[in-house]
């Protein structure tokens, strides 16, 4: 399912939640507004998961870490998304990109991103409010070509 560089605007409604055969859900570069519907959890078939460049606020619904097919790119940035930084998205094992940037996530970088062995592109936390040390775990990442932690 792809909305991707259309001005559509409102929330996503909940009923995202009942499209359980989806593999790719992209809607990047729109005006969506609210919070993260929950029901992505549902979505177990998802590869990718795109919702940038939108007005989303909140916090990362803790849902969103059981969808543990993703293999390609969880992306929210742009957005402006608050809190902290879910350790659990260290169960997203397969992911090869995690484009977190250009929100307003605070605290630490967790130290269980080091599970994403799989991230052969880019793990992006650029331009949010994180603060403390770089994990070492973050070494485990063989894989990755680029690591963006820079204006944090």
């Amino acid at each position: 399912l792809e909305f991707n560089r259309n001005l559509l605007t409102g929330t996503i409604p909940t009923e995202v939640g009942l499209l359980t055969e989806l593999n790719f859900f992209t809607m990047y570069s729109n005006r969506f507004s609210g919070t993260i519907p929950t029901q992505f959890g549902l979505l177990t078939a998802l590869n990718s998961l795109e919702l940038d460049s939108n007005r989303l606020e909140g916090t990362i619904p803790i849902e969103i870490t059981s969808l543990t097919k993703l293999s390609h790119t969880l992306g929210l940035s742009g957005n402006d998304l608050t809190g902290t930084l879910p350790t659990e998205l260290g169960r997203l094992r397969e992911l090869s990109n995690l484009l977190l940037h250009n929100n307003r996530f605070v605290g630490t970088i967790p130290t269980q991103f080091g599970f994403l062995t799989s991230i052969a592109y880019d793990l992006d936390l650029d331009s949010n409010q994180l603060s403390g040390t770089i994990p070492s775990e973050l070494g485990k990442l063989t894989k990755m070509s680029h690591l963006h932690l820079e204006s944090n």
